[in-house]
């Protein structure tokens, strides 16, 4: 740590006994989440990643909902602060917020198979479930349950893939009680050379994982193909530092290693966007060329 956290940390600990200061040498998100799984001995967990912050009332809360639903786990919305301390505005997906939605059994499975295909028909929901923050969780639920060493990407969406399966009701908030940080260095926005390697773990853990549910068979092919976009977005896009054919090589690198195939005419069933149904013909038709260009006019169009 550079902030003096460790210290803290310690003052804190010192103050209340309830707090236990665990100090381990850096080994990633995945194991130190694991490290206080292991270690927690109460009835409910609740995530907060670093640099990340919360409402002072966030516990109490959730832990109100949860207990008057009878849930295994409360979830909330987010406010996104950036990097110079200003809220992002988002409450114009989410205007009413003392909303409250409660998911049956039924609909936790329909919501797996949502969060697997990266594709709902409530997005609102949906956005709320991709990594283990914003929620409160009973313990006894989580279980053996931790987040997998071997993935460096989506080990978030892993563990609460994994999570749902042994949930009976959840209770949804729609109130912001969760400030996540968003980091303009952050990976997700820029290049990322080894990325594909990154993503093609994620993908192949998914597809075994599923491997045997004939249910999810719609999914795990989606997410396939939206991997196989996000992949391309990596290598072609504006922050690459690639030319079009090195950019090509990791592209057709990942589609073997993963063995992605295709007819342009089914794509089309898989509710893509019309920007995503430009991308994935132009792979297949290996016009290159077209999806470096694509990338570079909708940068100049609308800076994304």
């Amino acid at each position: 740590s550079t902030d003096n956290s460790l210290q803290i940390c310690k003052e804190y600990a010192e103050r209340d006994v309830r707090i236990r200061l665990i100090s381990k040498e850096n080994e990633g998100v995945a194991i130190a989440r694991n490290v206080g799984l292991d270690m927690a001995t109460g009835e409910w967990i609740m995530f907060v990643d670093s640099d990340d912050s919360v409402e002072l009332d966030i516990c109490e809360r959730l832990l109100e909902i949860v207990l008057k639903e009878n849930a295994d786990m409360a979830v909330c919305k987010y406010s996104l602060l950036t990097e110079d301390n200003d809220f992002k505005m988002l409450e114009n997906h989410c205007p009413n917020l003392s909303k409250i939605v409660v998911l049956e059994k039924e609909q936790i499975f329909n919501l797996e198979k949502e969060l697997v295909a990266r594709q709902s028909k409530n997005d609102e929901i949906l956005e709320m479930f991709y990594g283990p923050v914003c929620k409160l969780i009973k313990k006894n639920k989580i279980g053996n349950i931790r987040f997998y060493k071997g993935l460096d990407y989506g080990e978030d969406t892993c563990f609460i893939l994994t999570l749902l399966s042994t949930l009976d009701k959840i209770v949804c908030s729609f109130a912001r009680l969760y400030i996540c940080v968003e980091r303009n260095s952050s990976l997700s926005r820029g290049f990322d050379m080894g990325f594909a390697e990154r993503i093609e773990r994620f993908y192949l853990w998914i597809k075994s994982y599923y491997a045997d549910k004939e249910e999810f068979r719609y999914s795990v092919r989606r997410l396939e193909l939206q991997c196989l976009i996000y992949v391309a977005k990596n290598y072609f896009g504006v922050t690459s530092t690639l030319g079009i054919k090195d950019a090509r090589k990791y592209l057709v690198r990942y589609v073997n290693n993963v063995g992605t195939q295709y007819e342009i005419c089914q794509v089309l069933k898989f509710g893509f966007s019309k920007q995503e149904l430009i991308i994935l013909p132009a792979i297949k038709c290996r016009m290159y060329w077209l999806i470096k260009f694509f990338y570079k006019l909708r940068f100049k169009l609308k800076g994304v």
